[in-house]
């Protein structure tokens, strides 16, 4: 193991526990370094515990790359000395991790972000209102893989989304697509070619209980509708 994967290590156990993200930092490496996705999207990238494990994942795989965005506006929450653009990006030199990933310190725009790959990996890790929940999924799936996982960050301890989220995963795999998903999305017929040829499934995962009361993570998997068994290397395709 190298040292710069040992310091990484050091610090999400220092740092992870004040967003609860230091298993949530391993489970996202061990699902990067299984499955060998090309891309990982982060909205929210708050200390950086998630977005370097998963960094560091494609660094051992030697393919795949993190865009990870967060304007710092909850900066000042941690009570840290010093700018937050520079705390990300000194981190990120640390740990030798820059060619694995790419930090934006703005506020989350989907007008602006301007990504021209199909999606592997998203993580939500800021908005949970649903209807802010619906604009961002109105905005990933047309710009989805054929296989792509979506997690959002906190939604199953949160009432509305978590109904939100039962109800809209329920009515898509009816091939029903609500309407209020349909009024945000730019890309229409896309996204109802993309729900019409895949499979949604939604899993709730539930960690133990912790001060912040971000104890849980809503799992969207997209998948082809199909009754055989592939190969994980049809995913990267």
């Amino acid at each position: 193991m190298d040292k710069s994967f040992i310091e990484l290590l050091k610090y999400l156990k220092e740092e992870g526990p004040g967003y609860d993200t230091t298993n949530t930092g391993l489970f996202m490496y061990s699902l990067i370094k299984m499955k060998k996705p090309n891309n990982f999207i982060e909205f929210g990238t708050g200390l950086g515990c998630t977005s370097f494990m998963v960094a560091k994942a494609f660094q051992e795989n030697n393919k795949g790359k993190v865009l990870t965005i967060d304007d710092g506006s909850q900066w000042h929450e941690t009570k840290k000395k010093g700018d937050y653009n520079n705390f990300i990006k000194e981190k990120i030199n640390k740990f030798k991790i820059n060619d694995f990933i790419e930090f934006r310190n703005e506020k989350v725009d989907l007008n602006t972000v301007n990504f021209k790959e199909n999606i592997d990996f998203i993580f939500l890790d800021f908005y949970k209102e649903p209807l802010a929940l619906l604009q961002l999924l109105s905005w990933i799936i047309p710009k989805s893989n054929k296989y792509c996982n979506i997690f959002i960050d906190s939604a199953p301890c949160f009432w509305p989304a978590y109904s939100m989220l039962t109800m809209l995963i329920e009515n898509i795999q009816k091939n029903k697509i609500p309407e209020s998903l349909l009024d945000f999305c730019n890309e229409k017929e896309i996204l109802k070619e993309k729900i019409n040829n895949s499979k949604f499934t939604l899993l709730n995962i539930r960690k133990t209980d912790n001060p912040t009361h971000q104890n849980s993570i809503s799992w969207i998997k997209i998948e082809p509708v199909d009754i055989m068994v592939k190969s994980l290397k049809h995913e990267n395709n």
